[in-house]
C-alpha cells in the first residue's frame, strides 16, 4: 500500500487495478482416485503486466502475438493433491 524504494511503482492504486491484473486462459484434467487427486493443467498468457526484459513489447497488450504456433507454447502443470 505504501511506496517502497526497493519496488518503484509497486504500490497499489485502484485506478490501475485492471491494468496490473495478469490474465491467462487454460484447461485442465482431474483424475480423482479417492485418496488423492492427479491433475494436468495447460495455460496460455492473455495479458502479462510484468516487464520481461526479453519481451518488453508484449507488456500491457492483450493476446499479444497469438497465432497457431503460440497455442503450443503454453505452460503444462502436473500436480498431485488431496481431493478436497
Amino acid at each position: 500500500m505504501k511506496a517502497n524504494r526497493d519496488f518503484p511503482g509497486g504500490e497499489f492504486h485502484f485506478e490501475n487495478f485492471f491494468k496490473d491484473l495478469g490474465i491467462d486462459i487454460g484447461t485442465g484434467v482431474r483424475i480423482d482416485l479417492g485418496f488423492f487427486l492427479i491433475r494436468f493443467d495447460y495455460a496460455l498468457k492473455v495479458h502479462n503486466p510484468s516487464p520481461e526484459p526479453v519481451n518488453k513489447e508484449a507488456q500491457d497488450h492483450y493476446f499479444y502475438n497469438w497465432d497457431l504456433k503460440y497455442l503450443f507454447g503454453g505452460v503444462l502443470q502436473f500436480g498431485v493433491t488431496y481431493p478436497f
